[in-house]
């Protein structure tokens, strides 16, 4: 795993000095620390399970008793279906616990919040001029049409991990940097920044286009933060080696899914991850049901192929909210042409 010295000569080769250089290194050290980070992912649920029981108004311990592959919004729909005082506003409430979870941490540190409290949400790849606007602005989003294996929410858990590990004195400033910073050879990378380098680092290999992969550091069971008495000890290998260098997204996700398949494991992932996998569903049948237009994908390359796929997720996405609002079905085709012209909803300026 690297040095803070070998983090900071990399920043330094690739994007030049920095005032915040020594927060920045902090930053990306945190992130390739696995007992560090999984420390604060399991406060997240922790977070996330005080959270679910304040809604429904039972306890912590109730919570955890319950399979923990259910969906939060799920566990209090079986909890409060024998109970007379459930209602929908209640349920509606339920199933927004992980938005609400990060977006009061966002509020407390810096970070811009809409007023709606709901972030705003990307309507096509985000070009590096929209982007480093978006996060120039402390604003974080949802992407629904991302890569499947980037994870929608990587990088809000990324960054409500570093907020909780109190390694840097202003996160949220340093959000707001890192996509104005170019790489210093314009030439051959326009695109890449030094979010690229600390928050977004490629699962795989590196290529042309991202100079930066993740490092190929693995762990196993044994050696992580979770490790302790309630662990199985014919399980202690059964995520083992598994990729821990979570400036990259793809690793990040991986790892979730993979801790929640094993029991002593998926109390450190849950609810996280069953809220994730159930957002994946929604977006996979929305796919679906586009494809069966199968003469859209004939003879694409994978680019048009992957633009297609994002634009799939995002029109079901699109037709839900418009249902939800009670938008007459003869609008629909013009305001979904009107936001998929537009690169995020939430107008920002």
């Amino acid at each position: 795993m690297p040095t803070i010295e070998t983090i900071k000569k990399e920043i330094k080769d690739n994007f030049g000095d920095h005032e915040d250089l020594n927060d920045i290194c902090k930053i990306a050290k945190f992130l390739n620390s696995p007992n560090e980070f999984l420390a604060m992912l399991n406060l997240l649920n922790e977070d996330l399970r005080k959270r679910a029981s304040t809604l429904v108004e039972m306890s912590e311990d109730t919570i955890n008793t319950i399979d923990l592959n259910l969906r939060i919004d799920e566990v209090v729909a079986n909890y409060y279906a024998k109970h007379a005082e459930y209602t929908g506003e209640l349920k509606k409430k339920s199933k927004r616990v992980l938005e609400e979870t990060f977006t009061t941490l966002e509020s407390l540190n810096s970070f811009s919040i809409p007023g709606s409290r709901k972030v705003q949400i990307l309507t096509g790849f985000a070009s590096k001029e929209v982007f480093a606007k978006v996060t120039k602005n402390r604003l974080h989003w949802r992407d629904p049409g991302v890569f499947e294996v980037h994870g929608e929410y990587s990088h809000r858990i990324q960054w409500y991990c570093i907020v909780k590990s109190n390694v840097a004195t202003n996160p949220a400033s340093i959000f707001s940097l890192l996509a104005q910073t170019s790489h210093i050879d314009k030439e051959r990378f326009p695109n890449v920044t030094l979010w690229d380098a600390i928050v977004d680092r490629n699962g795989g290999d590196a290529t042309d286009v991202v100079p930066f992969d993740a490092e190929k550091d693995t762990i196993t069971l044994e050696d992580s933060a979770w490790d302790g008495n309630a662990l199985d000890k014919k399980l202690k290998n059964s995520l083992g080696p598994i990729k821990c260098d979570f400036r990259s997204p793809e690793i990040l996700h991986n790892f979730i899914l993979q801790a929640s398949k094993f029991a002593p494991t998926a109390s450190y992932v849950e609810p996280l991850a069953s809220i994730i996998k159930a957002k994946m569903e929604v977006h996979r049948e929305a796919i679906r049901i586009d494809k069966s237009n199968w003469k859209k994908y004939k003879g694409k390359d994978e680019v048009a192929k992957e633009n297609l796929r994002r634009q799939a997720a995002i029109t079901a996405l699109l037709k839900r909210k418009l249902k939800k609002d009670e938008v007459p079905e003869n609008e629909w085709d013009e305001k979904i042409a009107q936001a998929l012209s537009r690169h995020y909803f939430h107008n920002m300026e």
